[in-house]
């Protein structure tokens, strides 16, 4: 099947690095979820575990700081904002409902109820989408703020701009950070544990992206691009020996979450430069190429495993056949729902109806008039 891009950016205008990040995170979510139900139960406190989890999510949010609106006055910080309700919050409750609506573990109880668990337990649907909402708003706002009293496109006013979007964003933090410990609140409300860990990591990329300008590819910069690979390793590494358990820890104290954010962090930024390096290579970014369909394909992707969830059940145990099935269905399930995606994306009255792309809208064929047929009156 020829997949047509022509309806998206430009494709001189995207990123290709950018785009293989996007590809790489989505391809391990999916793989992090098949394995969490079908592989052994005790995987999933294993640093194998950990390395799926961690660099997916927050590959994700430090991209998303990438593509964060720099908002220049009021409308265009209105119109992101409706942008982001529009396109990550209006999809992510269309595919609550429908999930409520049809698959088997929803059934016992009625609609009310899940909607009550959607707020107060947001980990259960769809919460990156929450989350992503939740961080692109606030990053967006804190920069409109700052550039009304830093105006200058140089680099003292960028880091000035810089260091009140993190006084205004820590300030932000304070709200879910008293959702978080709130004694008949707690973390999964709102997916406030999320929003802590992964609003640093989007704000790092959104700083990557602010600075990169003014670092010419010179010696200096080969020099500090090092050092900044090797210590990010080395914290990424250091936080998978602590916490090897991720899925635990992440509603932990403040100093395991800042250590998790550490490592997330650390793990995000060097296979950021990993990809830069890769996308020299001209297969490496057509396969980048996929990174587009990353929002669709969470979203596809987490229905059909809740659905077959529902009806196919983890091996007792983890003998070669199980080990078989399980890399048979992963391969399987993973090309499936790729291509699934793609094919909900390329239609445009679907990509419209489930995803929101707006954008498509004017793909439509429109009815032509009929042309007037000349003769003899």
């Amino acid at each position: 099947m020829r997949i047509n891009l022509a309806w998206r950016k430009n494709k001189l205008r995207r990123i290709p690095y950018l785009d293989l990040l996007k590809f790489i995170a989505m391809s391990f979510v999916c793989f992090m979820h098949v394995i969490q139900r079908w592989g052994p139960k005790d995987f999933t406190a294993t640093i194998g575990f950990a390395i799926l989890y961690s660099l997916s999510l927050s590959v994700f949010f430090f991209v998303g700081g990438f593509f964060v609106k720099r908002p220049e006055n009021l409308k265009d910080l209105g119109l992101y904002l409706v942008k982001l309700i529009l396109t990550y919050l209006a999809p992510a409750y269309l595919f609550v409902v429908i999930s409520v609506f049809t698959l088997p573990q929803y059934q016992s109880k009625d609609f009310g109820y899940w909607m009550n668990v959607l707020y107060r337990g947001t980990d259960a649907f769809y919460w990156y989408f929450l989350v992503a909402v939740f961080i692109n708003a606030a990053l967006a706002i804190s920069f409109y703020l700052s550039r009304r009293v830093f105006k200058k496109a140089i680099l003292s006013h960028d880091f000035l701009r810089s260091v009140m979007a993190a006084l205004l964003l820590l300030a932000y933090s304070s709200v879910f950070i008293y959702i978080y410990n709130a004694p008949d609140l707690g973390p999964r409300v709102l997916a406030s544990g999320q929003v802590l860990l992964y609003l640093p990591i989007a704000f790092v990329g959104f700083l990557f992206a602010t600075f990169k300008r003014y670092f010419a590819k010179g010696e200096t910069f080969s020099y500090f691009r090092i050092s900044l690979i090797g210590a990010s390793l080395i914290i990424y590494v250091v936080s998978l020996c602590l916490f090897p358990d991720w899925l635990s820890s992440l509603s932990g104290t403040f100093w395991q979450i800042t250590l998790h954010m550490l490592g997330g962090l650390g793990g995000a930024i060097a296979l950021y430069f990993l990809a830069m390096g890769l996308c020299r290579f001209a297969t490496v970014r057509k396969v980048a190429t996929l990174g587009v369909y990353s929002g669709p394909y969470y979203l596809v992707h987490v229905y059909f495993i809740r659905l077959i969830n529902s009806y196919v059940e983890r091996p007792s145990t983890m003998d070669p056949s199980s080990v078989f099935f399980l890399v048979s269905f992963l391969i399987v399930f993973y090309l499936g729902s790729l291509m699934m995606t793609i094919g909900l994306v390329e239609f445009p009255f679907t990509d419209i109806l489930l995803f929101a792309d707006y954008r498509r809208i004017v793909l439509i064929p429109k009815e032509k008039p009929a042309k007037k047929r000349k003769g003899i009156a």
